[in-house]
Protein backbone atom coordinates (compact mmCIF):
# COMPACT_ATOMS: atom_id res chain seq x y z
CA UNK A 1 0.00 0.00 0.00
CA UNK A 2 1.37 3.41 -0.92
CA UNK A 3 1.52 6.18 1.64
CA UNK A 4 -1.14 8.85 1.91
CA UNK A 5 1.44 11.41 0.86
CA UNK A 6 2.41 9.47 -2.28
CA UNK A 7 -1.23 9.30 -3.33
CA UNK A 8 -1.85 13.00 -2.69
CA UNK A 9 1.35 14.00 -4.47
CA UNK A 10 0.24 12.20 -7.66
CA UNK A 11 -3.13 13.96 -7.54
CA UNK A 12 -1.55 17.36 -6.79
CA UNK A 13 1.23 17.35 -9.41
CA UNK A 14 -0.89 18.44 -12.40
CA UNK A 15 -2.93 20.91 -10.33
CA UNK A 16 -0.61 22.77 -7.95
CA UNK A 17 1.48 25.44 -9.70
CA UNK A 18 2.40 27.72 -6.79
CA UNK A 19 2.95 27.21 -3.08
CA UNK A 20 4.03 23.65 -3.80
CA UNK A 21 5.44 23.39 -0.28
CA UNK A 22 1.84 23.11 0.93
CA UNK A 23 2.00 19.58 -0.53
CA UNK A 24 5.71 18.71 -0.41
CA UNK A 25 6.39 19.94 3.12
CA UNK A 26 3.22 20.56 5.12
CA UNK A 27 0.93 17.85 3.74
CA UNK A 28 3.82 15.39 3.67
CA UNK A 29 4.45 15.98 7.38
CA UNK A 30 0.79 15.85 8.41
CA UNK A 31 -0.07 12.82 6.26
CA UNK A 32 2.98 10.99 7.57
CA UNK A 33 1.81 11.57 11.16
CA UNK A 34 -1.69 10.20 10.51
CA UNK A 35 -2.64 7.44 12.93
CA UNK A 36 -4.83 4.49 11.94
CA UNK A 37 -8.48 5.53 12.03
CA UNK A 38 -7.78 9.18 11.23
CA UNK A 39 -10.08 10.66 8.59
CA UNK A 40 -9.64 13.97 6.87
CA UNK A 41 -10.56 15.90 3.78
CA UNK A 42 -8.07 17.33 1.31
CA UNK A 43 -8.00 19.15 -1.97
CA UNK A 44 -5.25 20.54 -4.18
CA UNK A 45 -5.66 23.93 -5.80
CA UNK A 46 -3.57 25.98 -8.20
CA UNK A 47 -1.83 27.71 -5.31
CA UNK A 48 -1.31 25.04 -2.67
CA UNK A 49 -3.61 22.57 -0.98
CA UNK A 50 -5.88 22.23 2.01
CA UNK A 51 -5.95 19.37 4.52
CA UNK A 52 -8.32 19.19 7.46
CA UNK A 53 -8.48 16.26 9.89
CA UNK A 54 -11.85 15.49 11.45
CA UNK A 55 -11.92 15.50 15.22
CA UNK A 56 -12.17 11.87 16.31
CA UNK A 57 -14.32 10.88 19.24
CA UNK A 58 -11.48 8.85 20.78
CA UNK A 59 -9.06 11.78 20.50
CA UNK A 60 -11.63 14.34 21.56
CA UNK A 61 -12.63 12.29 24.58
CA UNK A 62 -9.04 12.22 25.79
CA UNK A 63 -7.97 15.81 25.32
CA UNK A 64 -10.91 18.14 24.73
CA UNK A 65 -13.39 19.03 27.47
CA UNK A 66 -16.90 17.78 26.69
CA UNK A 67 -18.31 21.28 26.17
CA UNK A 68 -15.63 21.99 23.53
CA UNK A 69 -16.07 18.81 21.44
CA UNK A 70 -19.16 20.16 19.74
CA UNK A 71 -17.35 23.45 19.04
CA UNK A 72 -14.49 21.55 17.35
CA UNK A 73 -16.91 19.72 15.05
CA UNK A 74 -18.82 22.91 14.25
CA UNK A 75 -15.56 24.69 13.43
CA UNK A 76 -14.47 21.94 11.02
CA UNK A 77 -17.89 21.82 9.35
CA UNK A 78 -18.11 25.61 8.96
CA UNK A 79 -14.51 25.95 7.73
CA UNK A 80 -14.99 23.22 5.10
CA UNK A 81 -18.25 24.85 4.02
CA UNK A 82 -16.44 28.18 3.60
CA UNK A 83 -13.64 26.57 1.58
CA UNK A 84 -16.06 24.76 -0.69
CA UNK A 85 -17.90 27.98 -1.49
CA UNK A 86 -14.63 29.84 -2.12
CA UNK A 87 -12.83 27.18 -4.19
CA UNK A 88 -15.77 25.50 -5.93
CA UNK A 89 -15.72 23.43 -8.15
CA UNK A 90 -12.41 22.01 -6.89
CA UNK A 91 -12.69 18.23 -6.29
CA UNK A 92 -12.40 17.00 -2.70
CA UNK A 93 -10.70 13.83 -1.46
CA UNK A 94 -11.34 11.73 1.62
CA UNK A 95 -8.07 10.79 3.32
CA UNK A 96 -8.29 7.77 5.62
CA UNK A 97 -5.38 6.25 7.49
CA UNK A 98 -5.59 2.46 7.60
CA UNK A 99 -3.19 -0.19 8.76
CA UNK A 100 -0.13 1.72 9.86
CA UNK A 101 0.83 5.34 10.39
CA UNK A 102 0.81 7.42 7.21
CA UNK A 103 -0.77 4.69 5.05
CA UNK A 104 -4.30 4.31 3.79
CA UNK A 105 -6.57 5.57 1.04
CA UNK A 106 -7.17 8.85 -0.75
CA UNK A 107 -10.47 8.69 -2.63
CA UNK A 108 -12.52 11.28 -4.48
CA UNK A 109 -15.59 12.40 -2.56
CA UNK A 110 -18.44 14.82 -2.98
CA UNK A 111 -18.76 17.87 -0.78
CA UNK A 112 -22.30 16.76 0.12
CA UNK A 113 -20.88 13.51 1.55
CA UNK A 114 -18.34 15.43 3.65
CA UNK A 115 -21.04 17.71 4.99
CA UNK A 116 -23.30 14.75 5.81
CA UNK A 117 -20.51 12.93 7.69
CA UNK A 118 -19.74 16.03 9.75
CA UNK A 119 -23.43 16.69 10.45
CA UNK A 120 -23.88 13.08 11.66
CA UNK A 121 -20.82 13.39 13.94
CA UNK A 122 -22.20 16.67 15.30
CA UNK A 123 -25.63 15.12 15.99
CA UNK A 124 -23.99 12.21 17.80
CA UNK A 125 -21.94 14.60 19.91
CA UNK A 126 -25.01 16.66 20.79
CA UNK A 127 -26.90 13.50 21.87
CA UNK A 128 -23.89 12.51 23.99
CA UNK A 129 -23.88 15.92 25.70
CA UNK A 130 -27.52 15.53 26.75
CA UNK A 131 -27.07 12.10 28.33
Amino acid sequence: MTTLYQQCKVIAEPVVKGYKTDVTVHDRRELGRAEPGAVGFWFPRENGSFLCWCPRKRVLAGCVPMNERRDALVWVRDWIDHLDSYFRPRPWYRVECKGKRGHGTVTPTRFADIKTALDIALEQEERHEHV
